[in-house]
């Protein structure tokens, strides 16, 4: 079963089955459910609807993301930027819908401008993508074996990237 992540707030942004939203939760109360997991990410708590246990790899994805998020400012002591808590959820909610195409976890780093990257590389292919804003950011693939580069815009519509991860381990 896919695992949708939201948040308590009202005015969450509907990304088909994936809410997020900054705000904090009230009280434990109002996240009663048999498939609802409340968790830190960043400065935020998200709740994540899942059947069960978290699967490992969310837990190993949260607990990387939340390394990126305590990040200073000028973590490489070249002007570098915290990364955006904003950022760092959409990055979640493009995790949630890609993770399930790969076998593999990606590496999840800051980026120097406050965003979050994510790569794949099994050393012939390299596939990045770029989580720059809520919405914002790129997709970078290159084959180094058949010369072949790709890259393109991170957009609402995951579907052609989750097809690129998927076939990234064919």
């Amino acid at each position: 079963m896919a695992s949708a992540v939201k948040s308590r707030s009202d005015d969450a942004t509907s990304l088909t089955e994936t809410f997020l939203a900054p705000n904090p939760v009230p009280s434990s109360t109002a996240w009663e459910s048999d498939t609802a997991h409340q968790v830190r990410l960043g400065k935020s708590l998200v709740r994540i609807e899942h059947v069960g246990n978290l699967p490992d790899w969310m837990r190993e994805v949260l607990a990387r993301l939340n390394q990126v998020a305590r990040m200073p400012e000028n973590w490489d002591t070249y002007g570098a930027v915290p990364v955006n808590q904003r950022t760092l959820e959409h990055s979640l909610l493009v995790l949630t819908k890609l993770m399930p195409a790969s076998r593999y976890l990606p590496r999840i780093l800051a980026s120097t401008h406050g965003g979050v990257l994510l790569q794949w590389d099994d050393g012939r292919r390299e596939l990045e993508i770029s989580v720059d804003a809520p919405m914002r950011g790129s997709v970078y693939y290159t084959d180094h074996e058949s010369g072949d580069e790709d890259e393109e815009q991170l957009s609402l519509d995951l579907k052609p990237v989750i097809q690129r991860v998927g076939s990234f381990w064919r």
